[in-house]
């Protein structure tokens, strides 16, 4: 994971010296968005690094692992197909939040299970699948508000730069999630990723452009 990260964010790179000299730095709702979006990411990756964790602790199974993150991956193919649609019916600044919103009450459902001792296989399980629904419907809802913001004359620096945000979150996440665990242990880090969360519902609030 880490390892994909890193080439992301340096694939993405190449984008920022386009955004630098384009009307996209001094959009403040995409400044806004960038920001949440990466709060986001953090807590994305870092929830995957938990995710894996908690299944093999349980099993002691590497392939069980492998299908948690197949049930992950099936939700974000089952949902994000109509998650466009969605995206076309509502404003987007309020589905980014609500969307949020959701993600925070999905951890704290996640913290308070590992917390309590009631992490059992089939429960892990159920919380991957909801939380690769949810998440399924952030990346085409960020990807059209984006556009919505900047236009598509300087869509492409926008996306660029936007990704670079998403992927630097992603590698902190990655990286701060093992490190947190390794001396706290998993519910802290869930009620640690909550507050990535938290971070970018504060992002999310104060965008102003209607979608």
């Amino acid at each position: 994971m880490i390892r994909e990260s890193t080439r992301n964010l340096l694939k993405n790179l190449l984008f920022i010296r386009q955004a630098a000299n384009s009307p996209v730095l001094a959009n403040a709702d995409f400044i806004r968005l960038t920001f949440g979006c990466g709060f986001n990411g953090l807590g994305r990756i870092g929830e995957q690094v938990i995710i894996g964790l908690l299944v093999f602790k349980l099993t002691d199974s590497s392939e069980w692992v492998g299908i948690a993150m197949a049930l992950y991956f099936l939700s974000f193919a089952v949902f994000g197909t109509t998650a466009g649609i969605i995206a076309d019916w509502m404003d987007r600044r309020v589905l980014l939040f609500r969307i949020e919103v959701l993600i925070i009450v999905n951890l704290g459902a996640f913290a308070a299970v590992v917390s309590l001792g009631w992490a059992s296989l089939w429960m892990i399980l159920a919380l991957t699948l909801v939380s690769g629904a949810i998440r399924a419907m952030h990346h085409p809802v960020r990807s059209s508000y984006a556009y919505d913001l900047l236009g598509g004359q300087h869509v492409v620096a926008a996306l660029g730069l936007l990704n670079f945000g998403v992927r630097s979150g992603q590698l902190i996440g990655a990286l701060a999630t093992g490190a947190v665990i390794e001396q706290f242990g998993g519910a802290v880090a869930l009620l640690g990723l909550t507050g990535a969360h938290g971070l970018a519902l504060g992002w999310f609030f104060f965008l102003k452009t209607t979608g």
